[in-house]
C-alpha cells in the first residue's frame, strides 16, 4: 500500500514531499500529488511543469551499483556502459498513442542549453560511460539546435558513441552527417505503417515519401537505422498490415521491430478507445508485445499473426542475414547472432509464438 505519489515532473515536488514529512506537516496543498488520508484519496492540483531545465542538476549516477550492471539489448549499443540521456522534455505532435504530462501541448517542447547539455555529457565520460542514449522524444525538433549540438561535440572529441530517435520530417543528410561526424552510430526513425491512410490515423504529420527520404539520408550518412512499426491501427485490415511488412523490407533498415499499438492511459487512444476496437483486461498485455488493443477491423488472432509474419519475412530475407555475417566484428556480435538465429528457429517452429497461454 502506497501513502502518497508524485504525479507529473518529480524533482521539484519529491523533494518538497520530504520536506514535509520531515517536519511532520500536512501534505494538503502541496502541488504534484495525490496521497491517502486514512480511507480517503486525495489529489492535489498538478505542479507546473519546469520550463527552465538547465536548473535542474544531473542525475546522481555515481549512486547507481557498477555502470557496467546497466546494460541495454543486443545490438542497441556499440560500446558499454551506456548511459541514457535526455537533452529536451515534452513533443508539439499529437499521436493517438503517445502520452504527454501537457496533453494540449500548449507548453511545446521545452529545450535544454547545448552547453548545459554538454557539461552532463561530460561527467558522464568522467564517471566511466562510454556510450550515451539520448531519449528525447525527437533529438531533431529543432533544427538548428541539434546541429549546433552535433558541432559542438565534434569540436570537442569527445571519445563516446552515441544513439537517438527523431523524426522523419526533421531530419536531412546534412544533419545526419552531422550527427555521424560528432559520433552518432544509429538513428531510430519511427516508421510505424507502410499505409498512408493509417499513418494519418495515428496522426503522425508525416507521409511514406518523407519516411523513405529519411531512411536514405540516414544510410548514406552512414548511421545504423532502426524503424520501429505498429501493428492493430484502428481501421487497419489484415491486408494492410501485409503492406506495412513490406514497405519495412522495402527500407531494409539494420533493425526493425513490429509493435503491436497499445492504449495506455493518457492517450487519446485510451480515452476513445471504444470507438476504435477493444481493449484486453490483462494487464500482462500492456507491453507493446502483448495484444492490449484489437481494432474493430481485425481479431486479436491476425494481429498475433501479423507479428510473427513480419518478423519472420524481415529477419528471413538473403539480404539480411548476408548483411549480418559481413559486418560481424566481435565476440559480442557472434553473440547476438546467436540470440537471433535461435529467436528465428522458434518463429518458423511455432506457429502461435506471440500467442499468450
Amino acid at each position: 500500500m502506497m501513502d502518497a505519489v508524485v504525479c507529473g515532473e518529480g524533482e521539484i515536488t519529491t523533494v518538497a514531499l520530504l520536506e514535509r514529512l520531515r517536519q511532520q506537516r500536512d501534505l494538503d496543498g502541496l502541488r504534484g500529488i495525490g496521497f491517502r488520508r486514512m480511507e480517503q484519496l486525495v489529489m492535489n492540483p498538478p505542479r507546473p511543469l519546469i520550463r527552465d531545465l538547465d536548473r535542474l542538476p544531473p542525475p546522481a549516477r555515481d549512486l547507481l551499483e557498477g555502470a557496467d550492471r546497466y546494460i541495454p539489448p543486443p545490438a542497441t549499443y556499440r560500446r558499454k556502459p551506456v548511459a541514457v540521456l535526455m537533452t529536451s522534455r515534452g513533443c508539439n505532435r499529437k499521436c493517438i498513442f503517445c502520452y504527454q504530462m501537457d496533453p494540449s501541448r500548449k507548453s511545446g517542447i521545452r529545450y535544454r542549453s547545448v552547453e548545459n547539455v554538454l557539461e552532463e555529457i561530460r561527467e558522464c565520460l568522467r564517471q566511466g560511460y562510454r556510450e550515451i542514449k539520448f531519449i528525447d522524444d525527437t533529438l531533431a525538433a529543432d533544427y538548428d539546435r541539434a546541429m549546433a549540438l552535433a558541432r559542438r561535440l565534434r569540436e570537442e572529441r569527445l571519445d563516446f558513441t552515441w544513439f537517438a530517435s527523431a523524426c522523419a520530417n526533421q531530419v536531412d543528410e546534412p544533419l545526419l552527417k552531422a550527427f555521424r561526424k560528432a559520433g552518432c552510430w544509429a538513428v531510430l526513425i519511427g516508421a510505424e505503417s507502410g499505409v498512408q491512410k493509417n499513418l494519418n490515423t495515428l496522426r503522425k504529420g508525416i507521409t511514406l515519401e518523407q519516411i523513405r527520404h529519411a531512411v536514405r539520408a540516414a544510410k548514406t550518412a552512414g548511421l545504423k537505422v532502426f524503424t520501429p512499426f505498429v501493428l492493430g491501427i484502428p481501421g487497419e485490415t489484415f491486408e494492410e498490415g501485409l503492406r506495412t511488412i513490406e514497405f519495412a523490407c522495402e527500407l531494409d533498415p539494420h533493425v526493425a521491430n513490429f509493435h503491436c499499438l497499445t492504449p495506455f492511459p493518457g492517450t487519446e487512444l485510451y480515452d476513445q478507445v471504444a470507438a476504435y476496437g477493444k481493449v484486453s483486461e490483462d494487464l500482462a498485455d500492456y507491453t507493446y508485445q502483448g495484444a492490449a488493443f484489437t481494432p474493430h477491423t481485425m481479431s486479436r488472432e491476425q494481429l498475433q499473426q501479423l507479428r510473427q509474419l513480419a518478423f519472420r519475412r524481415f529477419y528471413s530475407r538473403p539480404r539480411f542475414l548476408a548483411r549480418r555475417l559481413v559486418g560481424m566484428r566481435s565476440l559480442q556480435d557472434c553473440r547476438t547472432a546467436i540470440q537471433g538465429v535461435r529467436s528465428l528457429f522458434w518463429l518458423w517452429r511455432d506457429r502461435e509464438v506471440f500467442g499468450r497461454n
